[in-house]
């Protein structure tokens, strides 16, 4: 687990895109991809300085398509096996 002064000084980093300021950056969220989201306070303005795809890994999209298989099949009386 990272301690609490490192994040700490993550967030003290963080620039914000618009108005360039280094202060009162704080953590908003994140995105549908699972960044982290950082809200100005000095402007409102919210970024993500490092975002994620937004495209599925090939895991959870193979996954994805056992479970619908798997629901299809139960829907139609069939025994999983």
């Amino acid at each position: 687990m990272v301690p609490k002064e490192e994040i700490y000084d993550i967030i003290r980093d963080m620039k914000c895109e618009r108005c360039k300021n280094e202060n009162n950056q704080i953590k908003a969220g994140r995105t549908k991809a699972g960044s982290q989201k950082y809200k100005c306070k000095h402007c409102g303005k919210v970024y993500t300085p490092n975002p994620k795809e937004r495209n599925y890994s090939g895991r959870a999209v193979g996954l994805q398509c056992i479970k619908f298989t798997k629901l299809a099949f139960m829907s139609f009386g069939a025994e999983i096996i």
